[in-house]
């Protein structure tokens, strides 16, 4: 406990390490939207990813088959700097295998809204991003 977690960056695939082209170019592009229209709100490259609720920690865990991954409690260490709570799907919906910039700006500007309109309410998975550090409250063990 108490453990201070800070930012690490990294976009590559976690299998082969190799750099996601057209993640980097919709990441690009998500953060010129955020430059330019919403300038107040933290950007993805300095920001930590939180969920909002277990549930939604424990649903990625599972989607994403991360078996032995530990969910932690956290408390932002500043809370003056500002925080973003949007859909993931806004960010995981856009198809790489044939990625338009027109399809990545609109998700981008609705990802920036905080707008919801693509999921089931079931289905949202809220990810809030902040650039504050963050200090471990609690650990709780995902599954195993």
């Amino acid at each position: 406990m108490g453990e201070i977690i800070r930012n690490n960056y990294v976009l590559h695939d976690t299998n082969t390490q190799q750099p996601l082209v057209w993640r980097m170019f919709q990441e690009q592009t998500f953060e010129l939207i955020r430059i330019n229209e919403f300038s107040s709100k933290p950007s993805r490259y300095k920001s930590i990813y939180l969920f909002t609720s277990l549930e939604d920690a424990q649903k990625f865990i599972d989607q994403d088959k991360r078996d032995g991954t530990n969910i932690y409690s956290v408390k932002l260490l500043d809370e003056s700097k500002e925080v973003h709570v949007a859909s993931m799907k806004l960010y995981e919906r856009i198809p790489l295998n044939r990625p338009t910039f027109p399809a990545i700006e609109e998700q981008a500007v609705q990802y920036w809204k905080g707008v919801n309109n693509i999921d089931p309410v079931s289905e949202f998975k809220a990810e809030l991003l902040t650039e504050s550090d963050v200090i471990v409250i609690e650990t709780i063990k995902g599954n195993e």
